[in-house]
């Protein structure tokens, strides 16, 4: 349009001077000067308003922008007259304005998130006086989470503190929120909103608080004891500087220790050191140590406990811990009597597991059948007891211990490990399968008869020695037992098994089994 207007001032001035050199009379010419500049004059009138409208419409895009400029707090970008069309700049600047409205939408996003994660810490921290409606930028919310995370972090150091002065003065108390605290412990961004609904109306700082509650009334109660124990044993006040628990301990031990030379002559009384008073007991006390040990390793040989596992209680002298042992002793009979039942048949199972390993070795000696016509019959006698006995304790046992555990909430351990997982790393062992396979399979080789003669046809020696060994054993058998077929007599003296070719072959003798 600035191109148009300056082409219709152009276009008029070349009309005037091309109507000076027209001889026409003045009246004429007059009208005709006058027709085309009220034709011009509309024009440029239409072209002036049209200008102007665009140049308002301009400024006001002007505006919306630097608004969002200043919003998303970026500096003002200004556009050269000179270097651009009207046409052109209000493009130029529409764009910008669907750049700018993008990013400021994309920040409100990012702003409404942050003020969820600020809401959230702030209640877990407590400091519920942010209003996070009045958080306008995301650096305003950056600045504030920044601080809430610090005084979260601070939070979980004071509860983790706390904690362990608690579990310090009492590793066996039992505390209301001691979930809570161990999940809250471990929060992040994720799970901070599911942890405040899951433990509602429980937030960090009042967790903090049921705890510090906790801990003083524990600390109450243990000086209660101490008062209680210093009056029992005519004992004097500490130092100030005494530690609660190292008293309290002390003079558990010194009760404990007294309580149990009560049946022994010596010259201690009740201001005598605890360290006189442990020596005494220990020196008194030789030959019940030595009865302890041997108890504990019976214990021990009856869970089959690894030896890296049998450590035996030492005192700081390196004295086995009489006291120590006892209390092992009686947490390790009270659990074999929880497991009675079922460590009978684990200890059966086990043995079965250590007969299949001995009976596969005596099976792979060609010599075991010289001068016995009955091994063979005891071979099979025990694969089909091994066959039919093993899976059978195995999924009962699966099933018993699974329901021990549940009920009790803790894994049964045989062996130094969980037993269940025992059995399943067995199942899932190749080298355990494989010994199972072949015993199984053995023992289906010997019932099945002329349905697997296939498989001793190997060559004509084996054969010969096989239907040999046949008649000699329908010579020692009584009328009504079955000769064996001369493809099992085969393979049981040869201690041999046939290569199985798939394991569709393996699931079939499963199967079978």
């Amino acid at each position: 349009m600035h191109l148009l207007g300056e082409l219709a001032d152009a276009t008029w001035l070349r009309l005037e001077d091309l109507l000076k050199d027209l001889d026409e009379p003045d009246k004429e010419r007059q009208a005709f000067i006058d027709d085309t500049r009220q034709f011009f004059e509309q024009r440029l009138s239409i072209y002036r308003d049209k200008r102007k409208e665009l140049e308002n419409s301009i400024k006001k895009l002007n505006e919306q922008m630097y608004q969002l400029f200043d919003k998303l707090q970026l500096p003002r970008i200004k556009y050269d007259n000179n270097q651009m069309t009207l046409i052109e700049k209000r493009k130029t600047i529409n764009e910008k304005i669907d750049e700018l409205t993008n990013m400021v939408l994309e920040r409100d996003r990012k702003l409404i998130q942050l003020r969820q994660i600020v809401y959230i810490k702030a209640k877990l921290t407590e400091n519920m006086h942010i209003n996070i409606d009045e958080i306008s930028s995301t650096n305003e919310a950056y600045s504030i989470l920044s601080d809430l995370t610090n005084k979260l972090k601070k939070l979980k150091g004071d509860i983790r503190v706390l904690l362990d002065e608690i579990y310090s003065l009492d590793s066996d108390i039992t505390l209301n929120n001691s979930t809570a605290a161990k999940s809250f412990l471990s929060l992040n961004d994720e799970n901070e909103s599911s942890w405040l609904n899951d433990n509602n109306p429980l937030t960090g700082h009042s967790l903090y608080t049921e705890l510090l509650r906790d801990y003083k009334h524990l600390q109450e109660k243990l000086l209660t004891e101490v008062v209680h124990l210093r009056t029992e044993l005519s004992q004097k006040e500490p130092l100030p500087s005494c530690d609660l628990k190292e008293e309290l301990v002390n003079l558990r031990l010194r009760k404990r220790y007294l309580s149990l030379l009560s049946s022994f002559p010596h010259n201690l009384t009740p201001n005598s050191s605890l360290n006189e008073i442990r020596q005494t007991y220990e020196q008194l006390t030789a030959s019940l140590r030595a009865q302890a040990r041997e108890k504990l390793e019976r214990l021990w040989d009856q869970l089959d406990v690894p030896n890296d596992q049998r450590i035996t209680p030492k005192t700081v002298d390196n004295e086995d811990d009489y006291l120590s042992m006892n209390d092992e002793i009686r947490r390790l009979e009270t659990y074999v009597e929880s497991i009675r039942p079922l460590l009978t048949k684990i200890q059966k199972r086990e043995w079965y597991k250590r007969e299949m390993i001995e009976f596969e070795k005596h099976a792979a000696d060609p010599a075991r059948l010289r001068g016995s016509s009955t091994q063979l019959l005891k071979e099979e006698r025990f694969r089909k007891d091994l066959s039919r006995e093993f899976p059978k304790l195995t999924d009962d046992l699966r099933f018993m211990v699974a329901e021990w555990e549940e009920s009790i909430g803790k894994k049964l351990i045989y062996g130094g490990e969980s037993y269940l997982e025992t059995m399943n790393k067995e199942k899932l062992s190749v080298d355990f399968e494989l010994l199972h396979l072949r015993l199984l399979t053995k023992c289906q080789v010997l019932v099945q008869g002329k349905s697997d003669q296939k498989i001793s046809t190997e060559n004509n020696n084996q054969l010969t020695s096989s239907t040999i060994l046949s008649h000699h054993l329908k010579s020692v058998l009584p009328a009504s037992t079955s000769p064996l077929p001369p493809s099992s007599i085969n393979k049981s003296s040869t201690s041999r098994i046939p290569i199985m070719n798939s394991a569709s072959t393996n699931r079939k003798l499963h199967k079978q089994t």
